[in-house]
């Protein structure tokens, strides 16, 4: 099943890459309080063993916001939306709101940016330098500076 999972998963980042769109360049799109102009909008994908990552962003004017699909093979799957997200250097900061297991959490994740797509940094797993609460519904890095992007390549998926 969850192969199967992943496989559509796959299978609808293709599909939604690679039909024609609308120039997004002037299209708008609503926020809490104000109205933020899309520039970019790109999706990111890493597939391997049966393990699929998706990451799929939208940069406006105002922030980097979009949805993280992490779906390990035979594992639970964990998927949410990405808010709050600044690129500081080549380093993508930003808020994870997901759902695994049935419970709700709100976490600060990480990626850096290499060639055409993006690392994830594994540091969120373990609590070597990531802190959660004590029901695991925030996370957040202890430091910044000693974050290892030793996770999942995700590869820009071609237009």
């Amino acid at each position: 099943m969850k192969h199967s999972l992943t496989i559509l998963a796959a299978a609808c980042i293709f599909a939604s890459c690679s039909e024609n769109k609308p120039n997004t360049e002037n299209a708008v799109i609503a926020t809490d309080t104000t109205n933020a102009v899309v520039v970019e909008s790109n999706a990111y994908l890493y597939g391997n063993n049966g393990d699929t990552v998706l990451l799929m962003l939208q940069n406006t004017n105002e922030e980097i916001t979009g949805t993280l699909s992490i779906l390990p093979f035979e594992k639970d799957s964990r998927i949410g939306t990405i808010y709050a997200g600044k690129m500081n250097g080549d380093t993508l900061y930003a808020m994870f709101n997901s759902t695994q297991e049935g419970q709700d959490s709100d976490c600060e994740i990480a990626f850096l940016r290499k060639e055409n797509g993006f690392v994830l940094t594994n540091d969120i797993y373990s609590e070597t330098n990531y802190q959660y609460n004590k029901d695991y519904t925030k996370g957040s890095f202890i430091s910044k500076g000693k974050i290892k992007f030793d996770g999942e390549f995700l590869r820009k998926v071609s237009k």
